[in-house]
């Protein structure tokens, strides 16, 4: 009925309300990192020491886009060579800057 819908809109208005002032001048980025497992093999010596380099390539990347991020979602990997599935909400004035320090990485084409 039309009063049950007034209560839902007037019960919701202040938690989409504050959503929508979240986002407002932000724009959501989806980041993937695969690794090359071929190379980083001839760079190391062991599979522990692969295991141990591509957590740290990882750990490297999350804590520095993290760092420009207004808040980030860590999705599952899906594939064996993925190292990073995650979403990244960003301020309008820092995608520039996100995307400098992703090419400057060099893991990316």
């Amino acid at each position: 009925t039309r009063n049950d819908l007034m209560k839902l809109l007037h019960s919701a208005y202040m938690p989409f309300k504050r959503n929508i002032l979240r986002i407002k001048n932000k724009q959501e980025l989806s980041v993937k990192v695969f690794l090359d497992v071929e190379k980083l093999k001839a760079e190391v010596k062991s599979d522990e020491e692969l295991i141990k380099k591509s957590e740290e390539i990882a750990t490297g990347l999350h804590d520095k886009l993290k760092s420009l991020a207004e808040d980030m979602v860590l999705e599952e990997q899906i594939t064996d060579d993925m190292i990073m599935n995650a979403s990244f909400l960003l301020h309008k004035e820092k995608i520039k800057e996100f995307h400098d320090n992703i090419t400057t990485i060099g893991w990316f084409a």
